[in-house]
């Protein structure tokens, strides 16, 4: 756990979250005890409904982002919650106004990383991150090559319309690119195994719903 740091950005959320009145903490930790926050943008919404008059939207955001990203990482090391927790206020100590305040934020880090959406977001990010790369921007750059003949000053007597899908994943902890070609044909195989893929998609969630188990949409904090 010595390798764990909390990020520049993150330490204005630690302190928000410490110095909160507690009224209003233990409204937010009441909201966040649920099931049905599945998504990012359901939680961002109750995290508003709490203390959106008093934090800006950047904080609300990066709150849940924190916390999520804190409860992800506790899970796929299997930290200990209260020495996690700990740590994590002891990093930042110089950065809060006193000893009450790091004991307070320790408390309520401890609280944050048990809470029920935030737990099981935790355990449905990692699972989902179980591969070598993580997809980061799809492009498709679609264009035209001319097509000269042997005498090129001549100029083209054609041309080919050509797909480039340029892909940029993460991979070790750094982002990297490669691109391919895809002919028209390719596309439109491409195109019917995404249809497919969204077909077995809503199945699978139907299903779901069914057996009453909770469907973890993540794809929100990835979209542009």
């Amino acid at each position: 756990m010595d390798a764990v740091r909390v990020p520049r950005a993150g330490i204005p959320v630690f302190h928000a979250l410490a110095v909160l009145d507690e009224v209003r903490y233990l409204d937010l930790i009441g909201r966040l005890s649920t099931r049905d926050l599945n998504t990012i943008a359901r939680m961002l919404s109750e995290v508003r409904s709490v203390v959106g008059d008093v934090w800006s939207e950047r904080l609300c955001a990066a709150f849940v982002t924190h916390m999520v990203s804190m409860a992800t990482l506790r899970t796929s090391n299997g930290f200990d919650v209260a020495e996690m927790a700990e740590h994590l206020a002891s990093d930042i100590d110089a950065e809060l106004d006193d000893a009450t305040t790091s004991t307070q934020l320790t408390s309520r880090l401890r609280d944050m990383l048990t809470v029920l959406s935030l737990a099981a977001l935790g355990k449905a990010v990692d699972i989902s991150q179980q591969a070598d790369r993580m997809l980061h921007i799809p492009r498709i750059i679609t264009d035209t090559r001319p097509v000269f003949d042997e005498d090129a000053a001549l100029g083209p007597i054609g041309a080919v319309i050509q797909h480039t899908l340029r892909v940029e994943f993460l991979e070790d902890g750094e982002y990297r690119s490669t691109s391919f070609t895809l002919t028209p044909g390719d596309l439109r195989r491409l195109k019917v195994m995404v249809e497919r893929a969204e077909i077995k998609e809503a199945s699978l969630a139907h299903l779901l719903d069914q057996t009453d188990l909770t469907l973890f949409d993540l794809s929100g904090d990835r979209d542009d």
